[in-house]
């Protein structure tokens, strides 16, 4: 579901960082900025899987 959509996801984490680093008036900057490259290689590992593993039907 999510192949070939990495562009989007990053797009959608830099914008889910931006406004919680906002919300915290940027106490949390370095913090915020590494959970969100987690999350985005999290997200790239997921669909390095589903490439190699297909879905069946």
């Amino acid at each position: 579901m999510m192949q070939g959509r990495d562009d989007d996801i990053d797009t959608a984490v830099d914008k889910v960082a931006a406004l919680a680093d906002k919300a915290t008036s940027g106490k949390y900057s370095s913090k915020i900025d590494e959970a969100a490259a987690r999350l985005k290689e999290a997200a790239r590992t997921m669909n390095d899987e589903d490439e190699d593993n297909p879905p069946r039907r």
